[in-house]
């Protein structure tokens, strides 16, 4: 016997298909921060974007920072080291959008 097998039962016949939807807004993917790529080691998030919190992560998913939004929408970059980063922004637990940000060499 494969243990890897896994047979499960369902209430629909198998030839149907299922459709979901989300009653969720759409997440801002890209174009959200300025200038991108990085030009004086800052970069901006347009008023219009609701959001408390960016998450910049590196290609291989590692945190390098976390900003706060409560005081400034400019996030200081001068400590993170040049290359391709995302960035998540959230408004409470909620991802409200996404970007690819890059800081090139200074």
């Amino acid at each position: 016997a494969d243990d890897s097998l896994d047979l499960h039962f369902v209430s629909y016949p198998c030839d149907s298909i299922k459709l979901l939807t989300s009653t969720q807004e759409p997440v801002l993917q890209g174009g959200i921060f300025s200038p991108n790529p990085v030009l004086d080691n800052t970069v901006s998030l347009p008023e219009e974007v609701e959001a408390d919190r960016v998450v910049l992560t590196n290609t291989l998913g590692a945190v390098q920072k976390t900003y706060s939004l409560r005081t400034e929408r400019v996030l200081e970059l001068g400590d993170i080291a040049p290359g391709i980063y995302f960035a998540a922004v959230y408004l409470g637990p909620r991802l409200v959008g996404h970007d690819r940000l890059v800081i090139p060499r200074r």
